[in-house]
């Protein structure tokens, strides 16, 4: 048994991430245990996951406006 961690890169990374390609991003990060980096990093990572399961479809802008 393992225990998957990963470093997030800062809220602007993150945020680029997401608007790049919200898909990849998701399935980069979905299966993570535990992650290490700023707070905001981690906190726009757990709201992205949790709106992603419930529509893989929306527009992840107004998420990652309120961390910019």
């Amino acid at each position: 048994m393992s225990f998957t961690k990963k470093y997030l890169p800062g809220v602007n990374k993150v945020i680029e991430s997401i608007e790049d390609s919200a898909e990849y991003y998701y399935l980069t990060t979905n299966k993570v245990d535990s992650f290490i980096g700023s707070t905001e990093s981690i906190n726009l990572t757990d709201e992205f996951i949790k709106q992603y399961q419930e529509d893989s479809k929306q527009d992840f802008k107004k998420l990652t406006t309120k961390y910019k």
